[in-house]
């Protein structure tokens, strides 16, 4: 038994679905829930049609009661394109956005609110304006590049047409850009380069954020994993010698297998095999195999965890490249709030893409996927113009403002859901344990750490179903909030109703 003193037996199962309220009381947020933003799209503070990061730091009143820890905002540095994933300066605030103040101020009150931000980092490739991609090509024109000022190392070159490769103008030498010729990639072998990503990382540590999130990981050397690895274990003992609680996560979509190599570097990363349309949670929801999932979600726990000790999985059902997740189950309200139940409450680091807790729509090209935020579907103050080239037409019907007076909208669940998950530590710094189940419809993982024990029960089917718990988990003394259907516990055997989640924790005596 633990050691410390006496607590009730059982102390609290919520069950989670349609209907179901939670009475307002101040949650200390352990369950690190993170926040993703498309800057441009989220909130603006100005008029001008654009979100800004004033427009953040004006919202994080709201951010902070939905239960958000921290932040994610997609990239903030200058840049020719509306998405900026191709850099023009690694140590500036795009003017779009607003200033340095700007986004120096929206750290300091995000902290204030013990919220953490996360920063894009892109460095698998620069813009073609940067100026080290101009003075490289100025270099290769000239002949120069041996001299010790020149950027020509900085960037991939070669002297013959590869697949992926782009004429350098005026000399008979060829620059590699993975993704278009507007990106040339960088050579992270290159000393000198190194030495300019530690400046970079300086910068903007010293600014308070918690640390980064590393597009496009597994391109850094042509899918090369091994080499891949070495520099993300290189960047992330950098990282952390400046804050030792730094969080890095990067972007490799990609095999589970493949993805799980990378945790040998330190770092985490998101999770693709679960999200999406066709993702793991997706599929299994729609066959009903929620043990199925809980297989899934504690053999990869152990994969992650056999790469490195403190591997913690990183979590989402959408993102900025993938069809919106409202549009998943768009038919049954039951199914998308199980789904979100299910995500938000995985171990590791779940990630809410902005919007998708009100349910926003979008899908095909990038810009249909990153629309303008909708706070109130009635008034416009703060709207954000849709990317220029979006032409996505479907629209939700109600905004935020409408959803939080429904006590049983998608956004009242979301706020449900995160507010469970930030009273349990152990889904963040846990072990996870796969339970049998006995049914193919549920999904049971027992998280424990020194604080406590849970046990997360998900039942998939639409129907009731009777589950036979571990006997640890025996007595409910805290509230029971029902759903759809009765739930009963009688010794150790529970009834669910359908498409609902419950939470118990095992009860520890002093002798």
């Amino acid at each position: 038994m633990r050691k410390g003193r006496k607590i009730i037996s059982c102390l609290l199962a919520l069950l989670l679905s349609v209907g179901c309220t939670m009475q307002e009381v101040e949650v200390e947020k352990k369950g690190n829930v993170y926040y993703e933003i498309f800057v441009s799209s989220f909130y603006d503070s100005d008029g001008n049609g654009v979100g800004d990061l004033k427009g953040v730091e004006e919202k994080l009143e709201y951010l902070d009661d939905l239960g958000i820890s921290g932040i994610w905002l997609m990239p903030i540095m200058p840049s020719p394109t509306y998405h900026k994933y191709d850099v023009v300066d690694y140590m500036s605030i795009d003017p779009a956005y607003g200033t340095m103040e700007d986004f120096e101020s929206l750290v300091q009150s995000a902290n204030e609110k013990n919220i953490d931000i996360i920063i894009d980092l892109v460095l698998n490739h620069s813009s073609s304006q940067h100026p080290w991609f101009q003075e490289a090509v100025s270099s290769m024109r000239n002949g120069t590049c041996e001299r010790e000022d020149s950027y020509c190392d900085y960037y991939v070159f070669s002297d013959e047409k590869l697949a992926n490769y782009y004429p350098v103008l005026g000399s008979d030498q060829y620059y590699e850009g993975a993704f278009t010729s507007e990106m040339p990639d960088l050579n992270l072998e290159s000393e000198a380069l190194r030495k300019d990503i530690e400046e970079i990382v300086d910068f903007w540590m010293a600014k308070g954020i918690k640390g980064f999130r590393l597009d496009a990981i597994m391109h850094y050397y042509g899918g090369n994993t091994a080499k891949n690895v070495e520099f993300l274990t290189w960047f992330n003992e950098l990282v952390r010698s400046k804050r030792e609680d730094a969080y890095i996560v990067g972007e490799a979509w990609t095999s589970s297998e493949t993805v799980a190599k990378y945790y040998e570097s330190g770092i985490s990363c998101f999770d693709f095999a679960l999200s999406q349309a066709d993702g793991k949670i997706v599929s299994t929801i729609r066959s009903g195999r929620g043990n199925a999932l809980a297989t899934i979600v504690s053999n990869y726990q152990d994969q992650i965890t056999s790469y490195d000790t403190n591997a913690m999985n990183s979590i989402f059902i959408s993102n900025h490249d993938q069809g919106r997740s409202a549009a998943y189950f768009y038919n049954s309200n039951e199914q998308t709030k199980l789904m979100a139940s299910v995500y938000l409450l995985l171990p590791g680091t779940p990630f809410v893409y902005y919007g998708e807790e009100i349910g926003m729509l979008g899908s095909g090209k990038d810009e249909n996927k990153r629309l303008g935020y909708v706070w109130d579907s009635t008034n416009n103050t703060g709207k954000c113009n849709d990317p220029s080239g979006a032409d996505y037409t479907k629209k939700i019907k109600d905004g935020l403002a409408q959803q939080q007076k429904d006590k049983d909208s998608l956004y009242s669940h979301y706020k449900k859901v995160i507010r469970l998950r930030n009273q349990h530590s152990s889904y963040v710094n846990g072990t996870h344990t796969f339970i049998e189940s006995g049914n193919e419809a549920v999904y049971m993982i027992e998280s424990e750490n020194e604080e406590e024990s849970i046990l997360t029960i998900h039942n998939f089917s639409p129907d009731t179903v009777i589950v036979e718990c571990p006997v640890e988990y025996t007595n409910i003394t805290g509230e029971i909030i029902l759903t759809t259907g009765k739930s009963k516990l009688s010794h150790n055997t529970l009834e669910i109703p359908g498409m609902s989640t419950v939470i118990m924790e095992k009860s520890y005596e002093t002798k």
